[in-house]
């Protein structure tokens, strides 16, 4: 890890954790023209560096870390902070190695800072944050991608600045405000570590997805790349993938470490009613993971439900613990099943251990169909009509046993599920 002093504007490598010293951190964007910041080649010439417009940052960053004090390691007291990180000039991205390296300890870096600066270059120090039509609500730092993680990983006393580098306040001050914004929950923001990363990691995959929704990055994979350390994984960084490409890898390697089925609980969702018969076709078909955080935009409210508490009033045996796994086939999971009474016998309807936070929530689950030209395998894809893909079935229509909606009863299935 390169930390930059506030003081000579020399960089410094520190390899080991152990032996960092204590460092403040930067977040904001990038200039829209990234050939205006100041790189970590500019900075072997510092008369170089200068010259550029982004220096004008990197001054007003060491500046404004040097207003507040840290605990000094040697004698025990307070002294302004001497070291700084910023993403511009502290990752050497000729070398493909340290880049990686960065993207994967990036989350971590934030964590362990003992202060973030936010760096609002588009709010002015008169700016009113919690008017209606303020420069705070509208800034261009809650649209980017990388900046989530940095809100996510930093402390409560992570201080937010304006333009001319004036304090706005802390996250703890403005986490009602925050939470209006982005979606993150008061008291996540508000607590400090280390019972803000258990919130964090307490959190449903598909809550913590919904929080990237609509955020934009300037590389189309790095929608994904972004979000490792708010789901604890790691993965090789391959620029030239594809968006979509690397976000399913991401979905991938979270199932590899976890048991939320919220992950699968993704895009618009519909009543299911037996006054509102299901369509008989299913124009359209999708796999189970999603190709961007974007389609689960509609999943801000949906938590991973306890086992029991969705297999058992089934009148199914409890599985031990869901498992999932990738296989040439699709994911493969455990499910309960029931056939939907609409004419197609390879059309059935799949229940997710997932729920919406409101009381008495209806259950999720998803419309899936045997892969029709492997009909002798427990080969599915998912289907989904033009205006959702996620069922809401009331626990009334789950034991319905009319024959309106179903046929047969409620089986515990280990299939196979299309991922693409």
């Amino acid at each position: 890890m390169w930390l930059l002093n506030t003081l000579t504007y020399e960089l410094k490598k520190f390899p080991l954790r152990k032996e960092r010293p204590y460092y403040a951190i930067l977040s904001h964007c990038w200039d829209e023209d990234p050939e205006r910041e100041v790189t970590f080649a500019d900075m072997q010439d510092l008369s170089k560096a200068r010259a550029k417009p982004g220096w004008a940052k990197i001054e007003g960053a060491c500046a404004a870390a040097r207003r507040y004090t840290c605990k000094d390691r040697k004698n025990g007291g307070r002294s302004p902070f001497e070291w700084l990180w910023d993403d511009t000039c502290c990752i050497d991205k000729t070398s493909s190695a340290e880049h990686s390296e960065a993207i994967n300890s990036m989350f971590m870096w934030y964590r362990d800072a003992k202060l973030c600066l936010t760096y609002l270059g588009d709010v002015p120090s008169a700016d009113k944050p919690r008017a209606h039509n303020s420069s705070f609500r509208k800034s261009r730092w809650f649209t980017r991608g990388w900046t989530l993680q940095e809100l996510v990983a930093s402390n409560a006393d992570m201080v937010f600045l304006t333009s001319d580098w004036t304090e706005i306040g802390t996250c703890r001050d403005l986490a009602e405000l925050l939470e209006s914004i982005t979606g993150i929950p008061q008291m996540l923001l508000a607590s400090p570590h280390p019972h803000r990363l258990y919130l964090v990691y307490q959190t449903s995959v598909a809550k913590r997805m919904s929080w990237a929704a609509g955020r934009k990055t300037s590389r189309r994979e790095d929608r994904a790349y972004s979000l490792l350390g708010i789901f604890a994984v790691n993965m090789p960084v391959i620029y030239g993938e594809g968006g979509s490409k690397a976000f399913r890898r991401l979905q991938l390697e979270i199932i590899r470490q976890s048991r939320d089925y919220t992950i699968f609980a993704w895009g618009r969702r519909a009543p299911l009613w037996p006054s509102q018969p299901l369509l008989v076709s299913f124009p359209g078909a999708h796999g189970l993971l999603a190709d961007s955080p974007d389609y689960f935009r509609y999943s801000w409210d949906v938590s991973c439900c306890p086992l029991p508490d969705f297999i058992t009033p089934l009148g199914l045996s409890a599985i031990t613990e869901p498992q999932f796994s990738d296989t040439n086939c699709g994911i493969r999971l455990q499910l309960p099943l029931r056939q939907f009474n609409d004419g197609y016998a390879a059309t059935v309807c799949a229940v997710l251990g997932a729920r919406s936070d409101v009381p008495g929530a209806p259950w999720l689950a998803l419309p899936i169909r045997r892969d029709r030209w492997d009909p002798t395998t427990a080969k599915y894809r998912c289907v989904e009509e033009p205006d959702y893909r996620i069922l809401e079935i009331p626990s009334s229509v789950v034991f319905d046993n009319s024959g309106v909606l179903f046929s047969g009863w409620w089986e515990l299935w280990t299939i196979h599920i299309e991922s693409i």
